[in-house]
């Protein structure tokens, strides 16, 4: 199933069960790369694996995975919780392959680095993400 490919993938770039509190990363208290900033309603620090694979299944992969691509549903759903659900909802109208949606991911790091340079910091951790999720995927096909 994709969706549980994808999640492992997704759970090791967001540093698995790992507490975080980074004073420049705008989502806030983190764990399992659920921010209290994009989930208020959860008690984070509380959160289980089995929590972790619910949460994400209903809030990032059935939003934004349409059934017609299994590459492009993985790299929206890894998009999603990189860059916002309603944004990658957007970007789904305009990007037709897997490799669109991850040039557009490109393009939003350098757009919020523009905004906000405090977030450069993470400019190297962001692109060496896309590239292994593109490496992921050509080992999906």
């Amino acid at each position: 199933m994709p969706f549980d490919k994808i999640f492992q993938f997704t759970l090791k770039w967001e540093g698995w069960d790992k507490i975080t509190d980074d004073p420049d990363d705008p989502g806030g208290l983190t764990k399992f790369g659920l921010s209290k900033k994009s989930n208020p309603d959860l008690d984070i620090a509380s959160i289980t694996p089995a929590d972790a694979r619910d949460i994400y299944k209903a809030r990032y992969w059935r939003p934004v995975a349409t059934g017609a691509n299994d590459l492009l549903d993985m790299v929206a759903f890894d998009t999603a919780v990189n860059c916002g659900v309603q944004r990658v909802k957007t970007w789904l109208l305009r990007c037709s392959t897997y490799s669109d949606m991850l040039d557009r991911r490109l393009e939003h790091y350098e757009d919020i680095i523009a905004r906000n340079p405090k977030l450069a910091k993470y400019r190297k951790g962001w692109k060496n993400r896309v590239v292994a999720l593109r490496k992921f995927l050509e080992g999906v096909k």
